[in-house]
């Protein structure tokens, strides 16, 4: 969840409905100032699908018990289920799509490596990281990167990877 306070409660951003929101603002790239992406449907899908590995927590949201608010998406606890939520979205969007998969896979690992110096804010260094088996998690998703970006060409894949951090 993204979560801002907001006078008399919270406003709740499920990370799928931002997913989908980057979606729509990235199928809209591009004009005379600014290329459109290529190949411009496997950035809007990584763009649209990117935080789809938290549609199995949606429905239920862990709750901080100290504070009594639903934790905000860069504090989850961490631990199995949400590593496995990660891997199956990589899985699921590279069998539809090989690069869209990798930006996201890319894009999971960057958030814990601080988006690979793609962008400054917001920090992930002080976001809490999801606990037991991160770093294999790490690991395993990088060598797939560098195994899979060879299909590709690199300095296009690094400008798509910084367009889906920003």
């Amino acid at each position: 969840m993204i979560i801002r306070n907001e006078p008399g409660g919270m406003l709740l951003v499920p990370q799928t409905e931002h997913s989908q929101f980057v979606g729509q603002l990235a199928a809209h790239w591009g004009n005379e100032r600014f290329a459109v992406p290529e190949p411009f449907e496997s950035v809007a899908r990584a763009a649209a699908y990117h935080d789809y590995g938290y549609l199995d927590w949606e429905p239920d949201v862990p709750f901080d018990a100290a504070t009594g608010r639903p934790y905000e998406f860069r504090r989850l606890p961490g631990g199995a289920r949400r590593l496995d939520a990660y891997r199956h979205c990589i899985d699921w969007l590279s069998r539809i799509d090989a690069y869209s998969g990798l930006l996201v896979s890319m894009h999971r690992t960057g958030l814990w490596r601080n988006r690979y110096g793609a962008i400054e804010h917001p920090a992930m260094s002080g976001a809490r990281r999801p606990g037991e088996g991160v770093e294999a998690f790490i690991a395993l998703a990088e060598s797939e990167q560098n195994e899979r970006g060879k299909a590709f060409d690199a300095q296009a894949l690094l400008i798509n990877f910084h367009l889906l951090q920003v």
